[in-house]
């Protein structure tokens, strides 16, 4: 097990922040109740009101981390901050009472997770593991032992349990409190859009699940379903370059040549093998350069230069000639977007270095006739100049993204209805990676990794999935 304490991306090694994350709820992955430190009121009187708790356990302000009370998104007691140390570990506060997590696990002590005392040592500080479906695990620095909540038992969090990572009372998923916390600046003119690894049979349901003329209704809303290009996947190349130095790759930006193709004649159906065999016409061509991204679990944000057509299409491009653009002629958009960004960039060198074949398949999703938001189903196969491009990783992926030409704050936060809405309906993996390499880290999670771990399964949950 890799314990979650550098990140290390294109050999670059991530220190921990100085300052404290946006304020986050935890989670518990078994039964969904989130964290709550049960501490003396600050503000309202009556703020911990929980239906079916005991007013009496509640007035004893013991200060235990637990789920016995969940007062609402509101309170400032379930919110929770977290501030990295010099070790790689962090730790944690809660916000409305100020106090940081501590374990009892020296000698006699008691192993509850609480802000009962504040002492400044290794048992204030907790390492973050991060799991593949978006979890992570709470490991004492001082014990080495995980937290857990006992849910159905007296709903306290400890290290008294140690069922192992299996068990997902010892799994939480963080959750903002504001949005806006961790949207990054310029954020209304970046492209934005959810990005999910998925497997081959929840391909097949999203396509069943959302068919041409249907009615989505997700996330409070209902959408209109529209299949496009008479339902038959289409086919993009995408040639992702960099210069000698790696320049781009080493900043986590992308530049990409995009090229966009029509089967004809049209494809009879779209199994893979079906468009494999096909032939294709040549649709356009773009030239388009990709800055710093963020991303907020699945929904990832950046800048994306190059909206012009060098073929096949409008608007046009002020330079269409590719070997020009590719020497570095500043008179695309893209290019000047990346000198903007690496002053003096060399393109002399500029060479491919990842090839990308995605057969895509997209469904729009209509308000009042009028698209708003986009679900992509690709196929994609994936080879790297590591090998000369003779080896092929194919991979099943989805993404949603707002259409709208202009876009404000109420639109990215009903896309991220949309995304919680797709990730509660299917076995959706947030992508920690674009189709062109970049790592990104979850701004969500401390500590973030280019690897995760894998999500263990209970006996249980090997028999529904393989149905034994």
């Amino acid at each position: 097990m890799r314990i979650i304490v550098l990140v290390v991306a294109a050999f670059v090694v991530r220190r921990a922040r100085a300052t404290p994350t946006g304020k986050v709820r935890i989670r518990v992955a078994d039964g969904g109740r989130f964290l709550h430190e049960n501490s003396p009121f600050v503000a309202k009187k009556n703020e911990e009101q929980s239906v079916g708790r005991s007013a009496d356990i509640l007035a004893s302000n013991d200060r235990l981390i637990s789920t016995r009370f969940q007062p609402g998104a509101s309170s400032t007691k379930t919110q929770f901050q977290f501030y990295p140390q010099v070790d790689g570990s962090y730790r944690i506060r809660t916000v409305g009472s100020g106090r940081y997590w501590h374990e009892d696990g020296g000698a006699g002590g008691d192993k509850l997770v609480s802000t009962r005392t504040q002492p400044m040592n290794d048992y204030t500080k907790f390492f973050v593991e991060e799991y593949c479906d978006g979890s992570v695990r709470f490991r004492s620095k001082a014990t080495g032992w995980y937290l857990h909540v006992d849910e159905g038992g007296d709903d306290l969090c400890s290290t008294r349990l140690q069922p192992g990572a299996a068990d997902k009372k010892t799994r939480f998923f963080l959750e903002y409190v504001s949005l806006a916390e961790y949207l990054p600046a310029n954020w209304a003119a970046m492209e934005i859009e959810a990005k999910w690894r998925i497997g081959q049979s929840t391909f097949g349901a999203l396509v069943a699940d959302l068919p041409d003329g249907g009615t989505l209704v997700a996330g409070g809303a209902s959408y209109d379903l529209n299949v496009r290009w008479g339902g038959i996947a289409r086919k993009y190349e995408d040639d992702y370059y960099d210069n000698a130095a790696g320049a781009l790759a080493a900043a986590g930006h992308s530049y990409r040549v995009r090229s966009r193709y029509t089967s004809s004649p049209t494809a009879s159906d779209n199994q893979l093998a079906t468009l494999q065999a096909a032939s294709w016409a040549f649709d356009w061509r773009k030239v388009q350069y990709k800055s710093t991204a963020v991303r907020i679990g699945a929904t990832w944000f950046r800048e994306e230069t190059g909206a012009c057509k060098i073929a096949g299409g409008t608007p046009v491009c002020t330079v269409t000639d590719l070997p020009s653009i590719l020497a570095g002629n500043v008179l695309h958009e893209a290019n000047a977007a990346v000198v903007a960004d690496h002053a003096g960039f060399d393109f002399t060198t500029m060479a491919i270095a990842t090839q990308v074949e995605d057969y895509r398949y997209r469904v729009e999703l209509l308000v009042g006739g009028v698209e708003v938001f986009e679900v992509s189903l690709d196929r994609v196969a994936t080879r790297t100049a590591d090998d000369g491009f003779t080896s092929v990783k194919w991979s099943y992926e989805a993404e949603l993204e707002i259409i709208k030409p202009s876009y404000g704050y109420a639109d990215v936060e009903e896309l991220m209805a949309l995304v919680s809405y797709f990730e509660g309906a299917y076995p959706l993996f947030a992508s920690k990676t674009s189709k062109g390499g970049t790592y990104v880290d979850d701004a969500l999670i401390p500590g973030n990794s280019a690897s995760c771990l894998r999500v263990p399964l209970t006996w249980a949950e090997v028999e529904k999935r393989y149905e034994l």
